[in-house]
């Protein structure tokens, strides 16, 4: 089994413990880039269902907004000049 898993803010990371619970035991994840270590259910992480942590590498994600989309929001709720 490959150990290895992706966190969307902490990069790349190892699976390093398995906690029993049930059918699907949770594990933990440490990631050496951030020096964190994060939890998921083995169910999740096999269907890819599971926001931050993934089998597979994702695309980045920015939580950001461009400026001017953020300005053409602001002038839409505050009645600004339409943009050009």
């Amino acid at each position: 089994m490959n150990n290895t898993v992706f966190h969307t803010e902490h990069g790349k990371g190892q699976i390093v413990g398995t906690i029993p619970k049930g059918t699907n035991p949770v594990l933990m994840c440490y990631f050496p880039q951030a020096q964190a270590t994060e939890f998921v259910d083995h169910q999740s992480l096999e269907t890819d269902t599971d926001e931050m942590i993934s089998r597979y590498e994702r695309p980045d994600t920015p939580d950001t907004v461009s400026d001017k989309l953020q300005q053409a929001i602001e002038n839409l709720f505050s009645g600004g000049q339409p943009m050009g």
